[in-house]
């Protein structure tokens, strides 16, 4: 097994483990897409406000 195997094999095992807890804590509630689009919205616009990085030449 090369070393991409290998780690193809750990970031899989990852985001298995990942999965099988997201389901384990699942409450079973939903929210709407009007829900969805508020948060993305509120988001999108908490980015916006950032100040760009400072980059150093």
């Amino acid at each position: 097994m090369t070393n991409v195997e290998a780690f193809e094999a750990f970031e899989w095992a990852q985001e298995v483990a990942a999965y099988r807890h997201a389901k384990a804590e699942d409450d079973g509630t939903r929210v709407t897409l009007d829900e969805l689009s508020a948060v993305t919205k509120t988001g999108a616009a908490a980015t916006r406000r950032r100040e760009p990085p400072v980059t150093r030449e």
